[in-house]
């Protein structure tokens, strides 16, 4: 049995298959070759009426949008006008920029040092707000009415820096008793 298998196996590789032996001898028929060139043939002049047409196609939007554009000079003079309005805007906000980094400055210089890099990243009417906040505090911890900063008591004039004579009695009764003594004559302690 195993010699009719392998008399079997090497009667079947020695039939020769059609489709490979054909390409090896290069026997196709002449039909069929003409059949597939005249169907490239066809295809290939299908492809250059499409691209003709495709070029057509182009040409004509081209000249449409042309046309059109053509048609909008109002569009351009729009255009013009809108690009001199930012012209005109860029230098408002170029003017603005300065304003806002001098007055940011100008506050700034009123903090401390160690506030200043808090408040470097405040929008502007924040840190208004913050400084005179941080400047009223500021007044009332050294004891200095913030409505009358700067003025001493000897300077004040007739109530010594305040709005009446009671007040000053009241606020600063050593300082009224002094005043008293040197102006009223015959005043007794």
């Amino acid at each position: 049995m195993s010699e009719e298998s392998k008399t079997n196996t090497v009667e079947e590789t020695n039939v020769s298959n059609p489709t490979t032996e054909g390409s090896k001898n290069n026997d196709i028929p002449y039909s069929r070759f003409q059949e597939v060139n005249t169907a490239k043939k066809e295809l290939q002049d299908q492809v250059a009426k499409m691209q003709e047409q495709l070029n057509t196609i182009d040409a004509d939007n081209k000249a449409k949008r042309e046309e059109r554009m053509k048609k909008n000079d109002d569009y351009k003079t729009l255009l013009t006008e809108k690009d001199a309005e930012i012209d005109k805007l860029s230098g408002f906000k170029t003017q603005w920029n300065e304003y806002e980094a001098s007055r940011r400055d100008a506050l700034q210089s009123k903090l401390p040092e160690n506030k200043q890099k808090f408040a470097s990243s405040m929008k502007l009417v924040e840190l208004e707000e913050f400084v005179d906040i941080e400047t009223t505090n500021a007044n009332k911890g050294t004891g200095i009415d913030s409505s009358r900063a700067g003025v001493k008591p000897a300077q004040a004039g007739e109530f010594g820096g305040y709005a009446s004579a009671q007040e000053w009695a009241v606020k600063d009764p050593n300082g009224f008793t002094d005043h008293l003594e040197k102006t009223v004559e015959g005043y007794i302690k």
